[in-house]
């Protein structure tokens, strides 16, 4: 099971990357790395990747919990 989150997006002149809180991305101008805070990640992933913050928000909270009763029936 995933434990963070990888988006990977191209666009006609950009590849942008991002693993875990690390962000990358490749233009014809050359390379960017960058690493984000926690508070970021959902802001950036919908701007970057066009995935509404809350709902980035929400999946992260998830990832963080490590998928813990999500999706699970309960136990007994």
């Amino acid at each position: 099971m995933m434990r963070y989150p990888l988006l990977t997006r191209v666009t006609d002149d950009r590849q942008i990357y991002l693993q875990d809180h690390r962000l990358l991305v490749r233009s014809l101008e050359g390379v960017e790395r960058r690493e984000l805070a926690p508070d970021e990640l959902p802001g950036r992933i919908g701007a970057e990747f066009g995935v509404d913050p809350e709902i980035a928000a929400k999946a992260l909270a998830i990832l963080k919990r490590k998928g813990e009763s999500h999706g699970r029936a309960p136990t007994p």
